[in-house]
Order: C-alpha cells, then sequence, then structure tokens
C-alpha cells in the first residue's frame, strides 16, 4: 500500500523477480518454482492498468486474461477469480492524491493520505468487503467461503488401517496355512452362478463327486452400508445391515442368515476341527481384483470402519468389533487384492517340509542310519532347489516388471496429487469481492474435491500393491527360512540387493549338484533297508 515501482523497466524487473523469490519463500505450498509467481505478479499488474487506465480503449477480458497468463502450476480457475479481484477497484498508490473515491486529498503526506483512506473505511460498515478495510484488518469479506472441510488437505486414506507397518510375514502366513473346509453337494452346471462365482477359491476331491475344498482365511461378523454404488452414485439402502463374513482366496462372500452363520462360525475360525458344509450359498460375493480396503481418517462417525472400494466404482463401509479386527480384515483383503490384481498366484513356502525333514534328521537311532536319512533328503532338497531357484528366479523377473508398471502410475498420480493440492491451497486463500466470485469458488472447491479424493483413492491403491510386491519380491530372493526369522527387514534395503541375492543363490545351487553323485553313492553303500514315506516339498500339508 505505502511502496511504489521505480520507473525505469529494468528496476522494476528486478524489483518484481526479488519479490516473486522471496513470496515463494514465504509461501511454497503455492506455486511449483518463483518464475510462476514472476509471471503471475507481472500480469496482474498489466491487468490493473488495461482496466483503469483511460487511454486503453478495449479493456482486456476474462477469457484473454486467462489465456495470455496460461502457465503450469497456476489453474485457469485461480486466474478468473484473480481478474474478479483486481479489475472490482482500481489501486491507491502511494503518492496518488485522490482518497477511494476519487477525491482530492490536501495532504499528500504519508501520515494524512493513510488517515484519511482508512478514516473513511472506519467510519462505515459499507466499506467491510472494500479490499483496502479487508487489507488493513486482515479479515475476510462478507462473500468468503469456507472451503476447508470441502477440499481435503492431505490423502485420509490408509491401506494399513491404523498400523504403522504392513506385517506381510503375518498375513503370508495366514493364507498359506489357511483352514480348509469340505463342502458337498455343490452343483458344477454351467449354469450354477454360485459355483462359477466360487470356483476360483475351492478345489474338486477326485474321489467324491460334487465334493469340494474351500480355504478359510478369515471368518467373523460385520456391519455393512453400501455408500456408493456404480458410477459414484448414492445408495438407496442407507442404513447398516450385519453380515457373515468370510475371507476365501480372492474372494469375500457375505451371508445374511444370522443362525447359520453363527452354528457354523466357531468351527470356521477353528483349523483344528474338520468342518464339512452340505451347502455353501453366499448372499453376495466380492472379487478382490482391482479394489483396496482402506482406514478413511475422514469418517468420524462411527469407529473401527473401513472403506472396500471396487473396481467399478463401488464403495462400501464394513465395521469391525473392535480396532484390531478392522486392521486384520483391510490387510488381508488387500494382501489378496493384490496378487489377484497382477494375475500372480500367492509364493508358497517350505517351512513345513523343512520342519519335517529336521525331525527327521534328529530321531534317535544308529549312527549308520542317521548318516542315510540324513543324506537322503539333502539330496532331495537339493534336487528340489535347483528346480525352485529357476522358478524364484521366474517369479522375481515377473514381480521386477510388475513393480516398475506400478511405480510408474504412482510418480503420474504423485505429481497430479501435488498440483490439486497447490490448487487447493490457492482457493483458501482467495478473498473474493463479489457473490458471483464467492459461488463460483464454492463450484471449484466442490470438483477439486471429488478429484483430490478420487486420486487419493487409486494412490493408496497402488501404493498398496506396490508395497506388498516389494516384500514378496524381497522374501522370492532371500529365501523363505530367513524371510520368517527377519520378516521385519526394510524392503527398500533389500530391493537394491535383489539382483546380488539372486546371483549369489544360484551359485550356490550349481555347486550342490556336484555334490549329488556323493549322496547316491552313500546311499548305494548302506546296507539298512529302510522305508522311506515320501515327502511334498515346497509345500503346506493339511490333515
Amino acid at each position: 500500500m505505502d511502496c511504489h515501482l521505480p520507473k525505469e523497466t529494468q528496476q522494476i524487473d528486478r524489483v518484481m523477480e526479488a519479490f516473486a523469490k522471496r513470496y515463494h519463500e514465504c509461501n511454497p505450498d503455492l506455486f511449483p518454482s518463483s518464475d510462476t509467481a514472476y509471471v503471475l505478479a507481472f500480469s496482474m499488474l498489466m491487468l490493473h492498468t488495461d482496466a483503469f487506465n483511460k487511454s486503453v480503449k478495449r479493456k482486456m477480458t476474462k477469457e484473454e486474461f486467462v489465456k495470455n497468463t496460461k502457465i503450469d502450476g497456476i489453474p485457469p480457475e485461480i486466474l478468473e477469480i484473480l481478474y474478479d479481484n483486481i479489475t472490482f477497484t482500481r489501486f491507491i498508490y502511494a503518492d496518488d492524491d485522490v482518497d477511494v473515491n476519487g477525491q482530492t486529498m490536501l495532504s499528500s503526506s504519508h501520515k494524512s493520505r493513510h488517515s484519511i483512506i482508512f478514516g473513511l473505511l472506519d467510519r462505515s460498515s459499507c466499506f467491510k468487503n472494500d479490499p483496502y478495510f479487508v487489507i488493513k484488518h486482515k479479515i475476510r469479506t462478507d462473500y468468503t467461503p469456507s472451503i476447508e472441510h470441502i477440499v481435503p488437505s492431505e490423502n485420509p486414506f490408509s491401506y494399513k488401517g491404523t498400523l504403522p507397518e504392513f506385517d506381510t510375514v503375518g498375513i503370508h502366513r495366514a493364507f498359506t496355512t489357511a483352514h480348509t473346509i469340505r463342502i458337498t453337494g455343490v452343483r458344477t452346471q454351467r449354469n450354477s452362478e454360485t459355483f462359477n462365482q466360487i470356483s476360483s477359491s475351492i478345489h474338486p476331491l477326485g474321489d467324491d463327486e460334487g465334493s469340494f475344498l474351500l480355504k478359510i482365511t478369515k471368518a467373523g461378523k460385520l456391519s455393512r452400508k453400501v455408500d456408493l454404488l456404480e458410477g459414484k452414485k448414492s445408495g438407496v439402502i442407507r442404513s447398516w445391515s450385519q453380515y457373515g463374513m468370510i475371507l476365501s482366496g480372492s474372494q469375500i462372500m457375505m451371508f445374511k442368515d444370522d443362525d447359520w452363520f453363527n452354528s457354523k462360525i466357531s468351527d470356521l475360525k477353528d483349523p483344528s476341527k474338520s468342518t464339512i458344509l452340505p451347502t455353501l450359498k453366499p448372499d453376495m460375493i466380492l472379487m478382490t481384483s482391482d479394489s483396496v480396503a482402506l482406514h478413511d481418517k475422514s469418517y468420524t462417525k462411527y469407529k473401527h470402519v473401513f472403506r472396500l472400494v471396487c473396481p467399478k466404482g463401488n464403495q462400501y463401509l464394513f465395521q469391525a468389533e473392535n480396532e484390531v479386527e478392522m486392521n486384520d480384515w483391510i490387510t488381508k483383503i488387500n494382501y489378496a487384492a493384490t496378487f489377484k490384481t497382477v494375475g500372480l498366484k500367492m509364493r508358497h513356502t517350505r517351512s513345513s517340509s523343512l520342519n519335517h525333514n529336521k525331525s527327521l534328521s534328529t530321531e534317535s537311532g544308529p549312527p549308520k542310519r542317521h548318516t542315510f536319512l540324513q543324506s537322503f533328503f539333502n539330496y532331495q532338497q537339493s534336487c528340489n532347489d535347483d528346480s525352485k531357484i529357476n522358478d524364484a528366479h521366474s517369479r522375481a523377473e515377473v514381480l521386477k516388471a510388475k513393480i516398475e508398471e506400478l511405480e510408474g502410475k504412482i510418480k503420474m498420480l504423485r505429481s497430479q496429487f501435488e498440483t490439486d493440492i497447490r490448487f487447493r491451497n490457492n482457493l483458501i486463500i482467495m478473498i473474493p469481492y463479489k457473490a458471483i466470485t464467492r459461488d463460483r469458488m464454492i463450484q471449484v472447491a466442490t470438483e477439486l474435491g471429488k478429484r483430490i479424493r478420487a486420486t487419493s483413492l487409486e494412490l493408496s491403491r497402488l501404493d498398496c500393491y506396490n508395497e506388498i510386491l516389494e516384500k514378496d519380491l524381497y522374501s522370492t530372493t532371500i529365501g523363505d527360512n530367513f524371510y520368517w526369522q527377519n520378516g521385519s527387514i526394510n524392503s527398500n534395503h533389500g530391493h537394491n540387493r535383489l539382483s546380488h541375492i539372486v546371483t549369489s543363490r544360484k551359485k550356490h545351487h550349481r555347486r550342490s549338484k556336484t555334490h549329488s553323485k556323493y549322496y547316491t553313492s552313500a546311499a548305494s553303500d548302506d546296507d539298512v533297508n529302510i522305508k522311506v514315506r515320501p515327502v511334498t516339498f515346497g509345500s503346506f500339508h493339511h490333515e
């Protein structure tokens, strides 16, 4: 208000450049660089001169100003609001001898001009929406909307629930050791919709036609509410309903029959019990492909609620009994969704086989028998590892390709998210002086809020998949034994060592092949006749 620019062009440019640099330092969250602030400040000065200079016959329109000032980092909506504010009233310069009404001032001193300008404003409430009154008192106008609650300032979604870390070790173990139940009387005709929907998680028993095995990773009761339907439309039925829930493989089955589910829930959760179900008729089945379960910090109406976002825009709210259950559902659903989305089977482990080998090698008996058993299983393990190292290497290459693809998408989304957040920050500090400008700001803020929320959902989904695949890549290359014992290892650190680990393991197993003759000759020289029960390596055995 009390500072004017020098008259020389070069001096003006230096002042504007210094101003833009300092403004960006004080407000780093508004523009991507000081160059943006520099161009914008110059454009505003030119617009003011054009609008209030009597010598300019043809005034610049809003469309022309937006087109001429178009620059990366400044949305056109912000330029439209600035146009309304700049053309609202003329600037009062420090060397002007006129007041806000255009009347000549009696004194040209700084103190007199200041008191006359702001003295007039203080004496009348009609100046409350005057820019000079607003600047002096640092207040908002009557037209300033409250848009903080419309546009989020950060990503409110978490694919980890309320947990600080994603425990892929425990989750992977839950899937590989999932309880299996037997279903009888399943119709396999093509017209059986239920069978077609759950066929990816059930396995037929060859000896008994119509009987299948179904893995139960998690079962429990949740309250459900339909929040959004396909096309982002609000659900017709907005009430909460309780469902029995089963997470099996890559799908979620829901049951409305409380009596049936309550009678089976204890058996479904207990791996030690052999459960046989004559029928399985879920009321609804949700595939986890391209889906993600998220804890929404912006939702505060009820506790322990998470959001399930489906690929076609459907969104469901689920309420768990407590925070632990909520986090368990979120992480397990996301783990299943990741592998289903990228088209990869979950990694198998050798822990059960290794434990079985260890128990055999430590059995009491003659030293000769112990030597034979140890040699036999070492030989079997060596042959098995030769094939598995190739499988692990192939899986690692596929995982690397998937991760690289995800990181490319994440980079683009993160850039868009940061741009929209800067857009939001600019909107927050805008002070409109017209009702039409206020209405436009509310409209823009509503659209921006929806876009930021949609970007946050997609970014959370891809970040979730990326973290799980990175940790799975690490565990694939270092081996299951080391992985189970060191599950909390930083995946980023491991990612840098993946190529070295794979190469080292391949060399180690090539050396192991040279010892196979020794194991064969040792077995042939042993004169003890021992029957060895076949052991399936590389997978868990469920009784």
